[in-house]
């Protein structure tokens, strides 16, 4: 971590950003398709929060993202908080399945919260900035039956697509 912080310190990434605000679209697992706000208070740092859609409820997505290199194309740590409340997941089921008899009772009440940890690729850096993030995702649903509800957590991959667009 120390070693980190002394390449940022000496790449001049620590200093005010030319562009600090701008706002970001992109569409991942578990993420969705989330639209956000950016504020870079440092060049080395883009802090972001937004609403989403993930097919079956609207949602929020706050995160921070960790851009240490000025350069053209260069890597990135992100982590993000984000939460989808509950709703009805039958249409989606029967949009993929072609089903329109799905009605099922435990479809009615989908929702979670993530948390995911990322590194990416990014290409541009002044007014615009495309990127591809891989990593992990814990993600954490309740699952209602008729009767009971069961808690689920579970570890996953997860990958997201997207730009910023600086403004200001």
């Amino acid at each position: 971590m120390k070693a980190l912080l002394l390449m940022i310190l000496a790449s001049g990434g620590v200093a005010a950003a030319d562009t600090k605000l701008g706002v970001m679209a992109d569409a991942g697992v578990p993420d969705g398709a989330t639209a956000s706000v950016v504020v870079r208070p440092l060049s080395a740092l883009r802090l972001h929060g937004g609403v989403g859609h993930n097919s079956i409820s609207r949602g929020v997505r706050v995160g921070a993202t960790l851009t240490p290199f000025k350069s053209f194309v260069y890597p990135t740590l992100s982590v993000d908080y984000g939460r989808y409340p509950e709703g009805d997941a039958n249409p989606l089921a029967r949009m993929i399945t072609g089903d329109d008899t799905i009605d099922s009772s435990k479809l009615e009440h989908i929702g979670y919260d993530f948390a995911n940890a990322h590194l990416g690729l990014s290409f541009g850096r002044k007014r615009a900035t495309f990127y591809l993030q891989a990593g992990m995702s814990r993600t954490s649903a309740t699952i209602h039956d008729d009767t009971t509800s069961m808690k689920l957590t579970m570890w996953s991959p997860s990958a997201r697509l997207g730009f910023v667009l600086y403004v200001y």
